[in-house]
């Protein structure tokens, strides 16, 4: 079992000089969303077999998927509602292609389906039709697509977001688009109708990606480096200093220096250029990382460090990883989301999960289940 031990001595903190593309996935793994062939839950990283061809990865709560450098989409887990884009509707757990394209360039997969661009600018979802979510303007029903079908014939679609039950897509002219749910103002049009195919957030062209979105909020970098946020207020979660709702993009501060941006289900954090980690939200089992369990509702620095590079968070745990490589969960570890072999310690400040430092941005961490690439 050389893949498995492998991961195993990753998250034990053995050097195991691992270049860029290699795939780990650890916590949550009911539906075998994880993809190491088992539906075990891994309360430390797992190596996913032995390519190093992982680009992209995008994980919803029970099914994963990812593109590879070749341009291949796949994807891994629950299959009941056409979520892995295949007619096969048992469970799997090992990745598993879509298809025979090689000209796929990024994705989202959330609760019921997916959503992904193609390197002709094409866009294309797949799943049910709840929430209107795949954005082909028939209304929400049981109905559903077990294979990607085309959202109208643009070809000027660069990246894909989402908020759950939410879908973001930027287009190559910097316009940000909408479509499904829209409870609380998720979609950021400006009511809390929903809609079933794409719908221009306001006229501005500079949004940035990747979209960071919650269960029920919505955050955003510019280009200019500056957040914007809406969706629900409530625990502080948009960083306005309020805990009001919002259903229109509002500007969470007057700063232009924020590098990066990541959002948990109830939680969010940012990164500025000086290297230094930002968050607000809602901070039960302290996953803000602020050493307590108050929530916020404006951005607050974590620690003092000025080497972080990227920060999210899933439902009860947050996950970093710091320009050095290193790997830092906090948090709750209901499912192993600590990734250091505990399945129920609670950490409020980052701890670092082992002593490797071939960690890098690639990282999604919906609800349960944690994914990363390395590099």
């Amino acid at each position: 079992m050389p893949n498995l031990r492998r991961g195993m001595m990753a998250a034990a903190g053995v050097s195991t000089g691992l270049a860029a593309g290699y795939l780990f996935g650890w916590a949550d793994n009911a539906a075998g969303q994880i993809g190491d062939g088992t539906t075990v839950n891994r309360s430390s990283p797992v190596q996913i077999g032995d390519l190093t061809t992982w680009a992209h990865i995008h994980s919803g709560t029970t099914v994963s998927g990812a593109i590879k450098t070749d341009g291949t989409l796949w994807t891994w887990g629950d299959g009941a509602s056409g979520q892995r884009a295949s007619s096969n509707q048992d469970d799997v757990s090992s990745p598993v292609q879509v298809g025979s394209l090689t000209n796929w360039s990024d994705l989202i997969i959330h609760n019921d389906g997916g959503a992904a661009v193609k390197t002709d600018g094409t866009l294309w979802t797949w799943g049910t039709y709840g929430y209107g979510m795949l954005g082909n303007g028939l209304p929400p029903g049981f109905r559903k697509e077990s294979s990607p079908i085309q959202v109208g014939g643009l070809t000027t679609w660069s990246k894909v977001g989402t908020g759950g039950t939410t879908i973001f897509a930027l287009k190559t002219d910097g316009t940000l688009w909408t479509w499904g749910r829209n409870q609380f103002g998720t979609a950021g049009i400006g009511s809390v109708l929903q809609t079933s195919s794409p719908v221009q957030i306001g006229s501005l062209t500079d949004w940035a990606v990747p979209v960071g979105a919650g269960g029920q909020h919505t955050a955003v970098r510019k280009a200019n480096g500056t957040i914007w946020s809406w969706g629900y207020g409530g625990h502080g979660r948009l960083g306005d200093g309020t805990v009001i709702s919002k259903s229109s993009p509002i500007q969470i501060g007057t700063d232009t220096d924020w590098a990066n941006l990541g959002c948990g289900w109830y939680h969010n954090f940012g990164v500025r250029t000086d290297g230094t980690l930002w968050a607000w939200g809602k901070n039960t089992y302290g996953v803000l990382g602020l050493n307590d369990v108050d929530n916020r509702s404006s951005p607050v620095q974590v620690g003092s460090d000025t080497n972080w590079a990227f920060a999210k968070g899933s439902q009860q745990a947050s996950i970093g990883v710091k320009t050095t490589g290193s790997l830092w969960t906090w948090g709750r570890s209901a499912w192993g989301e600590s990734g250091r072999d505990t399945d129920s310690i609670v950490a409020s400040i980052p701890v670092q999960v082992g002593t490797d430092t071939h960690w890098g941005t690639k990282l999604t961490g919906n609800r349960k289940t944690i994914m990363a690439i390395t590099g």
